[in-house]
């Protein structure tokens, strides 16, 4: 009898290492009822037709944005989140492509460990022309969870609320990650919206053996603070 109790906590225990240790393909999405819903709520007719009217680019590119994958790796204490190296197409602007980050949630790499409660931001700041990494915490995450259930590559989610922001976690997969630097949740998010654009896991992909996360070592290291700090000041800088 202990040894089948043994067993079975080895076989639990190793069932729950391969559920914290993988990799997720998202996708973005244009949420075009979302988009509608949010239009009803603007009263200026002038700027409502402006909106309505940039609803053609944006249904363009995300046409261009279905094709391209978000990447989140991750194990128990890490993750990394990035968008993949991709062949740009010749139609495509570098405006448009920025638009296309933006709205899966990175410039180029979030690095994230929970046991330190750090959040790393690596991109290209503007002010300086050069890569950046900036830190933040994210020990008070103020999530709202509501009693919404759905189901999302068959793993049954729950939806979570803060401000304007949704996302849909599952805590059959207990890692506190997921798209972008929303954190803290008791499971791995699987689609995150706001507005009307949305970020869904089209794929996970389990790792048996423990997978190694790097640190971004590129860049000019400051906290968040000192790069908003930094970017006020080159504001000030280009109105005189």
């Amino acid at each position: 009898m202990k040894k089948f109790i043994l067993l079975f906590l080895l076989l639990n225990i190793y069932f729950l290492q391969g559920q914290q240790n993988g990799k997720v393909i998202y996708k973005i999405a244009f949420d075009e009822k979302a988009f509608d819903k949010e239009l009803e709520n603007v009263e200026d007719p002038v700027l409502r037709n402006m909106i309505y009217n940039n609803k053609a680019k944006k249904l363009k590119r995300y046409e261009w944005a279905k094709e391209i994958p978000f990447i989140l790796k991750f194990n128990p204490n890490e993750s990394i989140y990035y968008m993949e190296d991709i062949l740009v197409p010749d139609n495509l602007s570098n405006r448009d492509l920025l638009r296309i980050k933006v709205n899966g949630r990175v410039l180029n790499k979030i690095y994230v460990n929970k046991k330190d409660s750090i959040i790393m931001f690596q991109y290209t700041a503007l002010e300086l022309g050069k890569l950046v990494r900036e830190t933040k915490h994210f020990k008070d995450v103020k999530w709202k969870i509501t009693p919404e259930r759905d189901t999302i590559l068959g793993y049954p989610v729950i939806k979570a609320t803060k401000g304007r922001a949704m996302a849909w976690f599952t805590p059959d997969i207990p890692v506190p990650f997921g798209p972008g630097d929303d954190v803290g949740l008791p499971g791995l998010i699987l689609k995150y919206q706001y507005n009307s654009n949305s970020i869904v896991a089209e794929k996970i992909i389990f790792s048996k053996k423990p997978i190694k996360i790097k640190i971004p070592t590129k860049g000019l290291l400051r906290t968040k603070k000192e790069g908003e700090e930094a970017r006020i000041k080159a504001f000030h800088k280009l109105e005189r």
